[in-house]
């Protein structure tokens, strides 16, 4: 059963954001011995290798934000002490070249090309995405390599669901004998945050986050008037290549912004009685999972490293991604 959170009172908030890097306390020998070099791949069972992961060491943060925080929503709390053991995350977003690996193993065919219904719409015909002429919406025949926008293999794969995400993993366990997993929740906001205590991962200020991250700016609202921008110019109007901004302070890229990630969790609205131990919550509302970080289409305020969103497992878009994890 999970276990009680530790509500935090949100006064001296910045004082109480606290993250402690701990000595790992669990792991498999293969996390440790490849913790020494932090950045590894598993060889694939087929060939080749699998998505470069980064070791990280466990450690406590408190989760959320407090009730002064700018954007906030009400189920960003309470404020409650996590502790993480270590893992490993992807470095970065899954990549549409590692996917199309994936589908042309597996001949596996994602929620989008199969126009899976979605829990709470109805009917859904490809992905919702950039459907030509300013219009976003579900466009027939869009999916993992037709996003409805310009990408390469370089960029991190969209228009996924939560399932397609699972495949994904499912896949690289057999391929490589390891614990793949999606990130828990509060893993993910552990390793966005990598020890800063503001608000959104680069500082405090909203406009501030163009070199660090791709999301909703000056260079998207040249091209479409329907978004809530920052003031700043990132260099790119959709996804970007995976790793094209600085890493965090865990050398992972793009944890803020570019594509918005699935987590392994069940919603719940707020913390109240989640795990504690870092641990995905899988009861509450299972056909809506969480997912964190934010991406290229949007706004300042939804790039803050306590922003939780709420989707259908089969919902799929043009700025849903995904990265692994690993015990």
């Amino acid at each position: 059963m999970p276990t009680r959170p530790n509500p935090i009172q949100p006064t001296l908030a910045t004082a109480l954001l606290l993250v402690t890097c701990l000595m790992p306390t669990r792991g498999d020998a293969g996390l440790r011995s490849a913790a020494a070099d932090q950045a590894f791949r598993d060889p694939l069972g087929s060939g080749g290798e699998g998505p470069a992961m980064m070791a990280l060491p466990g450690g406590r943060f408190v989760q959320g934000s407090p009730a002064d925080e700018s954007g906030r929503s009400d189920d960003e709390g309470p404020l409650r002490e996590v502790s993480i053991g270590p893992f490993a995350l992807g470095k970065y977003e899954v990549t549409r070249g590692e996917y199309r690996k994936f589908v042309e193993a597996t001949g596996y065919r994602t929620d989008a090309e199969r126009n899976v219904a979605v829990h709470g719409q109805g009917d859904a015909e490809g992905c919702f995405t950039h459907s030509g002429n300013g219009a976003f919406g579900w466009s027939a025949g869009t999916n993992w390599h037709n996003a409805g926008m310009a990408q390469d293999d370089s960029h991190p794969v969209a228009c996924v669901s939560w399932n397609d995400a699972q495949a994904y993993v499912e896949w690289l366990r057999r391929e490589t004998g390891q614990a793949y997993r999606l990130p828990s929740e509060s893993e993910f906001e552990y390793a966005n945050r990598a020890g800063t205590t503001t608000p959104w991962p680069w500082g405090t200020d909203p406009d501030g986050g163009c070199g660090h991250a791709n999301y909703a700016d000056a260079d998207l609202e040249s091209r479409f008037d329907n978004f809530v921008t920052a003031s700043c110019s990132d260099g790119h109007v959709f996804t970007a290549p995976a790793g094209s901004y600085p890493a965090n302070g865990f050398g992972l890229y793009d944890m803020a912004g570019n594509v918005v990630e699935w987590t392994q969790d069940c919603w719940n609205a707020g913390y109240e009685g989640a795990p504690d131990d870092g641990k995905a919550w899988e009861s509450g509302d299972c056909a809506l999972r969480v997912m964190r970080g934010g991406s290229w289409g949007f706004g300042p305020q939804a790039l803050r490293a306590a922003a939780r969103f709420k989707p259908a497992a089969a919902g799929r878009g043009g700025r849903a991604g995904f990265r692994v994890a690993r015990d």
